[in-house]
């Protein structure tokens, strides 16, 4: 891959990253120059599409409600929320869901019925609403192996759910300003994400989390969707002016 992006690479005006991680790698590895604009936040979107009057989770408030949002497929590594969901505390009480769609659901499902999760764990297909969802729960769980900038995370943020997350590349330790708006831990490490929602479970109240909390959403300035979008007119002017 980096021996055709080497090539290819090299031939447009101008490249355009969405995460600093990911300009610093271009550069690190391919000797490419880019230019960062990160996702445009849309709030209207997520405000309109997060209403609804159905509970998606069991109505229960000493019930910690944990969501898995993304496609089946290895890059998500939906085994690594599984194995960490199957060895948690046994005291606590939780139920999570995993909305999505992809080649691993099977696999998924099967999964969670040998390992008699079924009470616990509920596979949702995935639909146009997602942030109904997110919305609802107290805790976003991204476990994927790469990434670019994943949006799911900002729109957590928004909705100032706890966020635990792989350090993987490019984008969680960006997004999470390194720890400090959220949890991050090393990708496929289970254990370790088995500690943290434990952890979160037991300090959800406490002023440790809500600071975390309320600062990454305080942070979202870096991705207001008019800046973002001006960013990519003002290039795109830029070079129909020069045509």
């Amino acid at each position: 891959k980096k021996f055709i992006f080497k090539i290819i690479l090299k031939y447009p005006s101008q490249i355009i990253v969405n995460s600093y991680e990911m300009k610093k790698c271009l550069k690190k590895d391919l000797n490419i120059n880019s230019k960062c604009i990160y996702n445009p936040l849309n709030l209207k979107e997520i405000n309109r599409n997060k209403k609804t009057k159905r509970s998606h989770f069991i109505k229960d408030k000493k019930k910690m409600k944990i969501l898995f949002l993304g496609r089946f497929v290895d890059q998500k590594d939906p085994f690594t929320f599984l194995y960490g969901i199957k060895n948690i505390d046994k005291q606590i009480n939780y139920q999570a869901l995993m909305v999505g769609e992809g080649y691993m659901k099977k696999n998924v499902a099967e999964f969670i019925f040998k390992n008699n999760l079924s009470n616990k764990i509920k596979l949702i297909k995935y639909n146009s609403h997602p942030m109904q969802y997110l919305n609802q729960c107290d805790l976003l769980v991204l476990t994927s192996k790469y990434e670019g900038l994943p949006n799911v995370l900002l729109e957590a943020q928004y909705l100032k759910k706890y966020i635990i997350s792989t350090d993987c590349k490019t984008g969680p330790r960006e997004i999470l300003n390194n720890g400090k708006y959220g949890d991050l831990f090393k990708v496929g490490d289970y254990k370790s994400l088995k500690k943290k929602i434990e952890f979160f479970y037991f300090k959800k109240k406490s002023k440790y989390i809500k600071k975390k909390i309320d600062m990454g959403f305080l942070k979202l300035n870096r991705f207001d969707y008019d800046k973002c979008c001006n960013k990519y007119l003002s290039i795109i002017n830029r070079y129909i002016k020069n045509d």
